[in-house]
């Protein structure tokens, strides 16, 4: 059909064949359109919003202070920007910047819960916590949304933070996301999916919304970030993706990171490179040098990796085995581990893995839990698959040797084989009461690597100290 008149309230039409418009339309209906142009042009000052893709013959310039984005989100409303180009040129002091577009905070627009909104404009991080995407957000009493998202192939926004419990500190709006595709990407400027800050009194900074980039050449001293509120607790950092023929940009010209937070951290999110060449691609989870919350990056199961790079204090949790064909870097503070009482614990199979001398493959506490701990409301601490072991109280686990025995009635048995390091760590028991909690049993690691190992820093699998008072250790 041909669009005859658009006016506020009617549009006009007219069929000449094919389907009917009132089969596939109704009245209330969003509608998106694909606008199609030889050349874009924004200069001087210019500033485009859309949410309809873009479809450009030529090529798409942003220029002299110029920005392209898209519209803000609503409780009913997910906008995007998608733009399809022969060449995509972003000039230094201009902007393709969808910053705080994505999912409402805490008492923003439309949105009259305290709680910011996340994944298909459902309720995510309560109050004082901000929102999570790539990276899980920072926490000051509430409970930040779940990570989400495919972080080869980011098309999501970024989650909005709550509220501090009112309406006068609002919570950050999460960033927008961004699809360019084009033969050539040149970024001198800025491209921009970051979430906007808190409000202040401890509300919650929105995260990182989502850039995918699909071009045969990328190049420009410019950055491209999908980083996390930031204020008094951070947001967690969003996903950027991007696959070339030609990258003549430094990896660390592309960021997702955590948002910085005087009380509490955003944690990272992630960064996936893909050159024509490589079969998986390379994986980057930069913590920007900031102390990230514990495990505050959840790696997806079923992935696999030419490379995985973790680096600058980021804390990574990887709960499936982490496939990688060539190396795993562990590298400046990081810290990799797997969930608490996961029997399958935490697998790598890679050709080499590097842990350098300020990081670590750290699993202590992450075994089977003690007495009183982490929703353990026995006295007994946990040992094999879970049963009742360390007993009564003060008594600690046994795993490859007995533990202790304080004056309880005695340690659960040791199990295992010494050429089969197959299982979690035993927890200890409390010491008689929920006081003085017992420690949990250390995790599991198990290391497959095809040419070497070098291990500067640690790997470590101890077990949890016990809360005091004679409670038994893990």
């Amino acid at each position: 059909f041909t669009i005859i008149e658009n006016s506020a309230t009617t549009l006009t039409v007219a069929v000449t064949g094919g389907t009917n418009l009132t089969d596939v339309a109704a009245t209330g209906d969003l509608y998106a359109i694909d606008y199609r142009f030889d050349h874009v042009i924004l200069r001087r000052g210019a500033w485009l919003v859309t949410s309809d893709k873009l479809g450009i013959e030529g090529a798409l310039t942003v220029s002299e202070s110029s920005v392209l984005t898209h519209f803000e989100a609503t409780t009913e409303y997910e906008p995007g920007l998608d733009v399809v180009a022969d060449t995509i040129v972003i000039s230094s002091n201009s902007a393709i910047d969808v910053s705080g577009r994505g999912y409402l905070g805490g008492r923003q627009g439309d949105n009259g819960s305290t709680s910011g909104r996340t994944v298909s404009n459902a309720l995510g991080s309560t109050v004082r916590s901000s929102g999570s995407y790539g990276g899980l957000g920072g926490t000051f009493g509430g409970v930040a949304n779940p990570v989400y998202g495919e972080l080869k192939n980011p098309v999501e926004l970024g989650s909005g933070g709550s509220s501090d419990g009112g309406s006068t500190f609002r919570g950050g709006d999460g960033g927008g996301r961004v699809r360019l595709t084009a033969n050539t990407i040149t970024v001198d400027g800025v491209i921009r999916a970051n979430g906007n800050n808190n409000l202040g009194n401890n509300s919650g900074s929105g995260s990182g919304g989502s850039i995918l980039l699909e071009a045969g050449m990328i190049s420009g001293s410019g950055s491209v970030q999908a980083n996390g509120g930031v204020n008094q607790v951070g947001g967690g950092g969003g996903r950027v993706a991007v696959r070339y023929t030609t990258l003549n940009m430094d990896g660390s010209q592309f960021q997702a990171l955590g948002g910085a937070g005087s009380n509490a951290q955003g944690g990272p999110g992630t960064v996936f490179l893909k050159s024509a060449t490589q079969t998986e691609g390379e994986l980057i989870v930069d913590g920007g040098n900031q102390p990230s919350p514990p495990d505050s990056v959840l790696l997806p199961a079923g992935l696999s990796f030419d490379t995985i790079t973790i680096r600058n204090m980021a804390n990574v949790l990887a709960d499936a085995p982490i496939m990688v064909s060539d190396a795993l870097n562990l590298l400046s503070g990081s810290r990799l581990s797997h969930s608490r009482g996961l029997e399958a614990g935490l697998t790598i199979e890679a050709a080499r893995v590097l842990v350098d001398g300020t990081s670590a493959i750290d699993v202590t506490g992450k075994g089977y839990r003690g007495g009183w701990r982490d929703g353990n409301n026995a006295i007994s601490g946990e040992t094999l698959n879970s049963q009742a072991g360390a007993t009564v109280r003060r008594s600690g686990g046994s795993y490859g040797g007995l533990g202790g025995n304080g004056g309880g009635e005695g340690s659960n048995l040791v199990y295992g084989a010494p050429d089969q390091a197959d299982y979690l760590g035993a927890g200890g028991s409390s010491n008689g009461g929920s006081t003085y909690p017992g420690g949990n049993g250390g995790g599991r690691v198990t290391i497959n690597a095809t040419d070497r190992v070098f291990i500067h820093g640690v790997v470590v699998a101890d077990g949890q100290a016990g809360g005091g008072d004679n409670a038994g250790s893990g």
